[in-house]
């Protein structure tokens, strides 16, 4: 086996690790801040709710977020959280 393949198996295996620590922790942040969403694609993409309205699709496993209606984009689960804030100041 040559030296290329193990390190490209070693750096996939961290990088699968790393993808569902991403998942559980986005996961857990949004319950601590009572924020409703459901799971689709067996937890790899969360709809988030705000007043019963789909605002939000998050990929927690990358950090990434859309707004479709708005065209609001970015990244990390924080970010995200900060636009959800705006968007229930605004009502």
């Amino acid at each position: 086996m040559s030296n290329m393949a193990e390190i490209y198996r070693e750096w996939h295996k961290i990088r699968k690790d790393k993808k569902m620590d991403n998942l559980s922790k986005s996961k857990a942040i949004l319950e601590e801040e009572n924020i409703e969403f459901s799971e689709h694609n067996m937890g790899s993409h969360f709809v988030i709710y705000i007043n019963e309205a789909r605002e939000f699709d998050f990929w927690p496993t990358t950090g990434k977020f859309w707004h479709k209606g708005r065209g609001i984009r970015g990244t990390g689960v924080f970010n995200l959280i900060k636009q959800i804030d705006k968007i229930k100041d605004i009502g």
